[in-house]
């Protein structure tokens, strides 16, 4: 992976997953270039999309987490996108908003809304 999610308050950078990085890091050497691109989905909408939908989906159908975060991506991301990651925090809410409706409707599971 050449893109980790982060995210950027009071000028301080944390990544989603610090030890990955750091170990995709140590496979490197030499010159590189770090570039920064705004406009990401949020942490929190990450925790939520992570610890709320994609595990209660998960059960309500009985897939395993990684299979249902697929299916999602499958069903529901704007066609050309490769990852939640490249979304924006208005794309991945329209995202949210999307599987959240469909979820109701379709399969009968209510997903809380995050906690704000």
């Amino acid at each position: 992976m050449d893109s980790w999610p982060a995210e950027i308050c009071d000028g301080r950078l944390t990544l989603d997953d610090p030890e990955a990085f750091k170990a995709w890091v140590s496979t490197l050497s030499g010159r590189v270039t770090v570039t920064v691109t705004p406009g990401g989905r949020s942490h929190a909408q990450n925790r939520y999309y992570q610890g709320v939908v994609v595990p209660l989906l998960a059960e309500h159908i009985g897939y395993e987490q990684p299979e249902m975060h697929e299916v999602l991506k499958h069903e529901f991301l704007p066609y050309g996108t490769r990852s939640t990651t490249d979304l924006t925090v208005a794309e991945f809410t329209d995202y949210l908003e999307r599987i959240c409706r469909w979820a109701a409707e379709k399969m009968d599971c209510v997903i809380p809304p995050p906690r704000g």
